[in-house]
């Protein structure tokens, strides 16, 4: 099963860390995608956001990941 990530941000120098945590994940890279929107100004341009990624999104499940969210392997 295919996962899509989906993060909106405007806090591009955040990314790095997210990206390291999804780095150290345990199931095959092969299976997820990244997907991020870096063009957010206000509450509005969120929902923006997230409407362009999920249309964006090819996987079976859509996973909904703040730029300051760290997560475990």
């Amino acid at each position: 099963m295919k996962i899509s990530i989906l993060t909106p941000t405007i806090r591009a120098q955040s990314l790095a860390d997210m990206a390291e945590c999804l780095k150290a994940q345990t199931f095959d890279k092969s299976e997820f995608e990244w997907l991020v929107d870096i063009n957010i100004t206000g509450e509005h341009d969120l929902n923006r956001a997230f409407n362009r990624l999920i249309k964006r999104s090819s996987g079976e499940l859509i996973v909904f990941l703040e730029d300051f969210t760290r997560i475990l392997p």
